[in-house]
């Protein structure tokens, strides 16, 4: 089983706080025995990955995410690996100043993957380091956008990027070998600086907005002290991702064979694929 997590805020200072938050409403209680997982995220306009391909115990990965400063990541954790996994196919994948991940797998992927790479551009197909098809749709997404106009030179345009997703999926579809015309399953997490998008066609993914932080101003120093709370109402977050188990808050199921995403403007909007 494979989870993914995205986040994207306004400061990454107050990740912390937002990540106590997401672990006392909707993370589960029980340790997972991940057996490999991958952060990848943008810090002043760079791409960073951290990648651990082999764990031995349970992994608090919410404590691995909360020391990242960055205001937009994106994780990826694997239960199972079959024995392993080698780092160059462990997830997520970055190219230029885009973070991707991906969960969910294409049937009989190798069948068309050469089709596939032949109609991706040479500049991309340089770019691929492994063999997995999550790295592969990603740079078919990357070319979508360029050819959609999707990377303005003003910012990125967010319905064009949905766009842009949907005919990578599609195009997965369409890929398949004869006569298995069933649903691919996957579930999609890109980020680049101030936009995430997410695509759902698989399992269950839960988002979470933030609009202001609350958080007191020093450790409670006895029984009963009450410490000053600071507020920072300027505060914007969204934090999306499966395996939740949303138990109190504001948190949203996202639609199934749906591309959501969160725009530098805070806005949250979706669209039907």
């Amino acid at each position: 089983m494979t989870h993914l997590l995205g986040y994207i805020c306004s400061n990454s200072s107050l990740t912390p706080y937002a990540i106590e938050t997401v672990r006392q409403e909707a993370w589960p209680h029980r340790a997972t025995p991940w057996a490999a997982s991958g952060f990848g995220w943008l810090q002043e306009s760079r791409t960073l990955l951290q990648k651990h391909p082999h764990h031995g115990a349970p992994v608090d990965m919410l404590g691995l995410m909360a020391d990242i400063s960055a205001r937009a990541l994106v994780g990826h954790m694997s239960q199972d690996t079959n024995g392993g996994v080698d780092s160059l196919d462990l997830q997520p994948f970055r190219f230029r100043k885009w973070v991707y991940a991906q969960s969910g797998q294409i049937p009989q992927f190798e069948t068309y993957r050469s089709e596939m790479l032949a109609e991706t551009p040479d500049y991309l197909r340089r770019g691929i380091h492994g063999s997995t098809a999550a790295e592969l749709l990603f740079l078919r997404f990357y070319h979508h956008m360029c050819e959609n106009g999707s990377l303005a030179q003003n910012g990125v345009r967010g319905e064009a990027v949905a766009r842009a997703l949907a005919e990578t999926l599609r195009e997965a579809q369409r890929h398949q070998a004869p006569g298995d015309s069933g649903e691919l399953g996957l579930n999609i997490i890109a980020v680049t600086e101030r936009f995430m998008v997410v695509a759902r066609t698989g399992p269950p993914m839960h988002l979470r907005r933030f609009e202001g932080m609350k958080h007191p101003a020093e450790e409670p120093l006895f029984a009963g002290h009450r410490p000053k709370t600071i507020s920072h109402p300027q505060f914007r977050a969204a934090f999306v991702a499966s395996g939740l188990q949303p138990a109190q808050g504001d948190w949203q199921e996202l639609e199934k064979n749906a591309i959501t995403w969160v725009d530098p403007d805070w806005r949250t909007q979706t669209m039907a694929l």
